[in-house]
């Protein structure tokens, strides 16, 4: 029993200081003077969740995607995507849903996943993007982003 103790701790301890260590770049990214043109980030991106075409509106500095995928014959799933970039940092919220259509008349919803995440860009490659994400569950997970180039 001490053992497995022992091994949560350690566990812990790992996942502890790579939220450590995320945050400390994410500060910097957020207070970095360097920011990133919107055109460069617009397009297509490879996701945990699919390929995700991602717009930009500089009124406000935010982005959003909105992609559904038909799974079968009677289910669809859509994931919306909605953030705010500051510099070379940013924050989104995601939202994935599966609606299976029984019927004209009744359709089940379920969610999928539901997280916020943070997320830097480096300042010398604008095709990845690191992220720090948080579900309902509060698990943390990282995750990258990559720009599918043509």
């Amino acid at each position: 029993m001490l053992k497995e103790e022992e091994d949560k701790e350690v566990t812990i301890l790992i996942e502890a200081e790579k939220e450590r260590t995320f945050r400390v770049k994410y500060t910097e990214a957020f207070l970095s003077e360097n920011s990133i043109s919107i055109e460069q980030l617009e397009g297509l991106w490879e996701t945990p969740w699919g390929n995700l075409e991602i717009t930009f509106s500089r009124e406000n500095n935010s982005f959003k995607s909105e992609h559904k995928t038909q799974l079968s014959s009677i289910k669809t799933r859509t994931v919306i995507i909605e953030g705010t970039i500051k510099n070379l940092s940013g924050r989104y919220k995601i939202n994935v849903e599966d609606a299976t259509k029984y019927s004209d008349t009744w359709t089940s919803k379920d969610k999928v996943h539901v997280a916020n995440g943070y997320f830097l860009l480096h300042k010398d490659n604008h095709e990845i993007i690191e992220i720090l994400e948080s579900d309902q569950e509060d698990k943390v997970m990282e995750i990258t982003w990559k720009k599918k180039t043509s």
